[in-house]
C-alpha cells in the first residue's frame, strides 16, 4: 500500500496518471454515475423549455447525484471487508442494483405528485448518505484516530478539489472572454454551461477521488504528527472567534430572556450557526484530547458544551411552545430535531470521559433516514397536525365538518376568522385544495370555463373576509363601488339646539379626508375651530375643537345598521346605483365623547367598498356639542 500524501496535487504527468488510474480501478462506479450525470446536464441544456419535471430525464438525474456518494461508501466498504476477486464487482453491484430500484420508484411517481413531500425525501436521502460516507469504511472498527485522520484528509480534499475545479472553470471562462474578443463572435451560453458541467460533474469528483486513503490501517497505528499550520489556524483563528462569538450569544439570550421575550427565529439560526462553528473547531482539535500538556482544550471543550447547553434549551422551548400553540411545520419538525440532537450531543461529551466523535455523523445520517417518509416524516406530521387544528378550529366555532352556512361564518368573531384564514391558507399552499374537503365539503366545489368540476378557495375566502358591515352576498358585487347615504332634507332645515352649547354647521367644520393628519387641522383664528379628520381606510372620525381633541367615533356602527337595513328595502334602480336618500333623523346620531355629549347630523356618508372591505371614505355632517362637567 502507498503512503504518499494524498491531499497533494501530482508532481509530474506520470503521476497524475498514475493517481487516476487507481481512483478509477477504486471508484469506476462513482465515475461512472458522475460522467452519466454530466451527460445529462449538458443533455438537459440543449432541450427546449424551462420546467425541469417536464424534462424527461430528470429522474435519472436524480438518481446519479445520489449514486456517487452511495457507490463511493460502497467501494470503501468493499476495500476493507470483502476481499477477494469478487469484491470489487459486489460494489457497483449491490449500488447499482438499489439505485435501479429507487429509479423504478421515481418511475411510479405521478408528475403531479411531485411536491414538498418528495423534496423532503430525496433531500433527507441525499444527507444521510452523505453522512454516511463520512464513516462507511469504519463499519464495525474500533480506531478513533484513524477515523479522525480519513475524515480530515477528505475534508481537506474537498477544499482542494473546490479550489482546482473554481480555478479551472475562471481561467475557462477568462480563455473563452478573450478568444471571443480577438476572433469577434460571441461566446454561446451552451459552452459555459458545458465546461461547467464538465469541470463540476467529471474533474471535480475525479480529483477528489484520486486523493481518497488507501491505507487505513496505517491511519490507525502510524498516524502522522498533528499539523502544525493547521494546529495554529485551529488555535489562533478557529478558537478564539468561536469564544468571542459565543460570549456575544450568551449575552444576547440573557437580555432576550431577562426583558420576557422568547427566542426568535434568528436567535436559533445564529445559536445553530455558532453551534456547528463551534464543533468544527472541536474537531479539528480532537487528536490533541490524548496529548495531557494543552490543557487549555479540556476547557475549551467543557466551556463550549456547556455554552450551548441553555442556547439549545432555549430554542428547544421556543420552537415546541410555537408547536403547542400553532401546530407542526418542517421548519419547526427540523429544529426540533436539531435542538434534540443537540442536547444530546452535549450531555454525550459533558457526561463521558472518552467521548468518540464517530457518533456525530452516524446519529445524522440516522436521523437523516428517519425523516425521509412514513408517518413521522415533516410532511406527513405537519399535515396530520394542522387538519387536527383546523378541526379543533371548527369545532370551537360551533361548525360541524362538511359545509358550514354562510350565516354561521359571517357571524364569526374577527379573531377566528382570521385563525381560520390562516389554517386553511396554510394547508391549501403546502398540500393543495383537495385535502381540505374532508371538512369545508361542497362549499369548495365550482366549475372551470369548461364547464369541468374543481377545487376553489376564493368564495370561502371572500366570505371569511368580509366586511362584518356589508350586507348579505349579493350586495354590489363589483370589487370597488361607491355607497352613497344622502340626507333628503327639506327645502327648510330646522335645527333644535335646546340643550347644546355649541352648533356647528357642515359649513364650518373642517374636514379632512385622503390620509391627512391632524398636523392639517388649521390653526389660525380665521378658520373654523373645528376640524373632522377621517384616516385613510380607517372607520374611526377624530374632532378637534381648536387643537384639542374632542374624542374619537366609531362610523361602522352608525353606517353599518344603514347597510343591512336599506338593502332590504331598496329597489333594484338603487342597488344598480348604490345611492340611498334617507330622512335627516336616519342620518342623526347621538354620541357620548371624552369631551362632552355630541349629536351628528350627517348630510352625506359616502363609502368605499373594495373587495370584501367597507371603508367611509367622506363624510359631512353639522354638529351639535355640549361640554361635559
Amino acid at each position: 500500500m502507498t503512503t504518499e500524501n494524498p491531499t497533494s496535487p501530482p508532481s509530474s504527468k506520470s503521476g497524475l496518471l498514475v493517481a487516476s488510474g487507481r481512483a478509477l480501478r477504486r471508484f469506476p462506479g462513482v465515475l461512472a454515475v458522475a460522467a452519466l450525470g454530466t451527460a445529462l446536464v449538458i443533455q438537459a441544456t440543449f432541450q427546449s423549455g424551462d420546467d425541469p419535471v417536464k424534462w424527461a430525464h430528470w429522474r435519472l438525474l436524480l438518481v446519479a447525484a445520489l449514486g456517487i456518494s452511495w457507490l463511493y461508501s460502497l467501494s470503501l466498504i468493499a476495500e476493507r471487508r470483502w476481499r477477494g476477486a469478487a469484491g470489487p464487482l459486489l460494489a457497483p453491484g449491490l449500488g447499482f442494483a438499489t439505485l435501479t430500484l429507487y429509479y423504478l420508484r421515481l418511475r411510479s411517481l405521478n408528475e403531479a405528485a411531485i411536491g414538498e413531500a418528495f423534496l423532503f425525501e430525496y433531500l433527507g436521502l441525499f444527507f444521510a448518505l452523505h453522512a454516511f460516507a463520512a464513516y462507511a469504511p469504519y463499519l464495525g472498527k474500533r480506531e478513533p484516530r484513524g477515523f479522525w485522520e480519513y475524515n480530515r484528509k477528505i475534508f481537506l480534499r474537498i477544499l482542494a478539489a473546490v479550489l482546482f475545479s473554481g480555478t479551472l472553470y475562471v481561467g475557462t471562462l477568462l480563455f473563452f472572454a478573450a478568444l471571443s474578443r480577438i476572433l469577434e463572435f460571441p461566446v454561446l451560453g451552451y459552452i459555459l454551461v458545458v465546461c461547467a458541467a464538465s469541470i463540476v460533474g467529471i474533474f471535480n469528483t475525479w480529483f477528489f477521488l484520486a486523493g481518497v486513503p488507501e491505507d487505513f490501517e496505517s491511519l490507525e497505528r502510524r498516524p502522522p504528527p498533528y499539523p502544525r499550520g493547521l494546529n495554529a489556524f485551529a488555535q489562533f483563528v478557529l478558537l478564539p472567534l468561536t469564544v468571542a462569538i459565543g460570549l456575544v450569544l450568551e449575552l444576547w439570550l440573557i437580555q432576550r430572556l431577562a426583558t420576557g421575550r422568547t427566542v426568535d427565529a434568528a436567535s436559533a439560526v445564529a445559536f445553530f450557526a455558532w453551534g456547528g462553528f463551534g464543533l468544527l473547531t472541536y474537531l479539528l482539535f480532537y487528536p490533541l484530547r490524548e496529548d495531557p500538556a494543552p490543557r487549555w482544550l479540556r476547557v475549551f471543550e467543557k466551556g463550549f458544551f456547556l455554552g450551548l447547553l441553555p442556547m439549545l434549551g432555549a430554542v428547544s422551548y421556543a420552537v415546541f411552545r410555537l408547536i403547542q400553540h400553532y401546530g407542526w411545520t418542517p421548519s419547526r419538525y427540523y429544529a426540533a430535531l436539531l435542538g434534540l440532537w443537540g442536547l444530546g450531543l452535549c450531555l454525550h461529551f459533558l457526561l463521558r470521559k472518552r467521548p468518540g466523535i464517530r457518533w456525530i455523523p452516524i446519529s445524522l445520517s440516522l436521523i437523516a433516514l428517519f425523516t425521509v417518509s412514513g408517518p413521522q416524516g415533516p410532511y406527513q406530521v405537519s399535515r396530520r397536525s394542522q387538519e387536527e387544528r383546523l378541526a379543533a378550529s371548527l369545532k370551537e366555532a360551533g361548525l360541524a365538518p362538511g359545509a358550514p352556512a354562510t350565516e354561521a361564518l359571517l357571524s364569526l368573531p374577527t379573531a377566528t376568522k382570521e385563525r381560520l384564514l390562516g389554517q386553511i391558507g396554510y394547508l391549501e399552499s403546502h398540500y393543495g385544495c383537495e385535502g381540505l374537503r374532508p371538512y369545508l365539503g361542497p362549499r369548495l366545489e365550482t366549475v372551470d370555463e369548461e364547464g369541468k368540476p374543481r377545487c376553489d378557495l376564493r368564495p370561502l375566502r371572500r366570505i371569511l373576509t368580509r366586511d362584518p358591515s356589508l350586507p348579505p352576498e349579493g350586495f354590489v358585487e363589483a370589487e370597488a363601488v361607491a355607497i352613497n347615504f344622502l340626507a333628503d332634507f327639506p327645502s327648510y332645515r330646522e335645527i333644535v339646539v335646546r340643550g347644546f352649547d355649541l352648533y356647528f354647521p357642515s359649513a364650518a367644520i373642517h374636514f379632512l379626508e385622503g390620509g391627512r393628519s391632524r398636523a392639517d387641522c388649521p390653526q389660525g383664528s380665521q378658520e373654523s375651530p373645528l376640524c373632522a379628520l377621517l384616516p385613510k381606510e380607517g372607520r374611526q372620525l377624530e374632532l378637534y375643537l381648536e387643537g384639542r381633541p374632542l374624542g374619537k367615533i366609531d362610523l361602522e356602527p352608525i353606517y353599518g345598521p344603514l347597510l343591512k337595513t336599506r338593502y332590504e328595502t331598496a329597489s333594484p334602480a338603487e342597488r344598480e346605483s348604490s345611492i340611498f336618500r334617507l330622512k335627516p333623523e336616519e342620518m342623526t346620531f347621538d354620541r357620548i365623547l371624552p369631551g362632552g355629549k355630541a349629536r351628528l347630523r350627517f348630510e352625506q356618508i359616502r363609502l368605499e367598498k373594495r373587495g370584501a372591505q367597507v371603508f367611509p371614505d367622506y363624510v359631512r355632517f353639522s354638529l351639535l356639542f355640549q361640554k361635559g362637567s
